[in-house]
Formats: C-alpha cells, structure tokens, sequence
C-alpha cells in the first residue's frame, strides 16, 4: 500500500478505491447505531444536557484534518481577545 492508493481509497476514485472501503462499512455501522442510541436516549430524557454559565462556540464537526477548524479557532480566539 502506498500513499497514493490510500488518498485514492480515502476520496473513492475507481472500482478497487470503493472495493477497499469495504472493510470500513462494519465500523460504519457501528459508529451509526452508537449515535443512534445516543439520541433515542437524549430523547427519552435518559441522558441530561448540561447548561453552562457562559456561552459556548462550536467550530467544526467530526472529520479528518484540512477543513481549516484550527485556523478558524485561532482567528476567533484571536477577536475574543
């Protein structure tokens, strides 16, 4: 496996890119019914949210690096100041 076969199985270019994901999807699903529970729990009022104080800001969501969260962190970060 070099790196360019694992860039070209990370954005799914070709038959054998898609034929090595494949491995992922148990993971995939797991991931899914986790998050699912969670949410049926939330709902049901089984898991509580926490209320802070002082206001909170997300940036960003659960990916892989090179969608600039850090960068836009620090600029914020910077402004709060």
């Amino acid at each position: 496996m070099n790196e360019r076969w694992i860039q070209r199985v990370w954005r799914g270019e070709g038959f054998f890119a898609r034929l090595g994901r494949l491995p992922l999807i148990p993971f995939s699903l797991g991931y899914w019914a986790l998050s699912q529970t969670r949410n049926a729990l939330y709902a049901l009022g089984c898991l509580r949210r926490c209320r802070l104080d002082i206001p909170v800001i997300s940036i960003g969501n659960l990916t892989v690096g090179g969608t600039g969260k850090t960068p836009a962190c620090l600029w914020l970060a910077a402004e709060l100041e």
